[in-house]
């Protein structure tokens, strides 16, 4: 994937019992900053506030002052090692995020929930809906992942 300042722009949220923009949009224009930048994201324990993650997603990232673009495609990928802890209003808030971006639902270990997977992902489900085994096991699917995007 290509990343400069006339390409694709990567943003940033983690989420646990609290979700967090780690940078925006308009943060990295160069690939190997938005690398490092990753690389020193830390871990947070907690619960699973899902809902939360998905609503800061469509109010905080995709839009015109965190850097989105309107020529360019929306495309959010969650990535969650837990079920939620607010399973209407996570599905509620999907569907919303799915107004403004093409989902991606990736889940990592054996404490998730395939139905919320599929509620998170845009249809297809076959398509967007992916799993890993645990986190060790997440660079198995970046070539999934390429093809899901492209």
């Amino acid at each position: 994937m290509k990343i400069g300042v006339t390409e694709n722009h990567i943003a940033m949220m983690t989420f646990s019992t609290r979700s967090h923009v780690e940078w925006n949009f308009n943060k990295y224009a160069d690939k190997q900053a938005l690398i490092n930048a990753t690389l020193h994201i830390h871990y947070v324990s907690g619960t699973t506030n899902t809902a939360e993650a998905l609503l800061n997603s469509r109010m905080h990232v995709f839009t015109p002052v965190a850097g989105d673009r309107h020529d360019f495609p929306n495309v959010a990928i969650i990535l969650t090692d837990g079920k939620s802890d607010n399973h209407n209003q996570t599905t509620i808030r999907a569907a919303a995020l799915q107004h403004v971006a093409k989902v991606i639902a990736i889940g990592v270990g054996s404490d998730i929930s395939i139905n919320e997977l599929n509620i998170i992902a845009t249809d297809p489900d076959q398509q967007n809906v992916l799993l890993s085994g645990g986190f060790h096991d997440l660079h198995n699917l970046l070539t999934k992942i390429g093809s899901v995007l492209c």
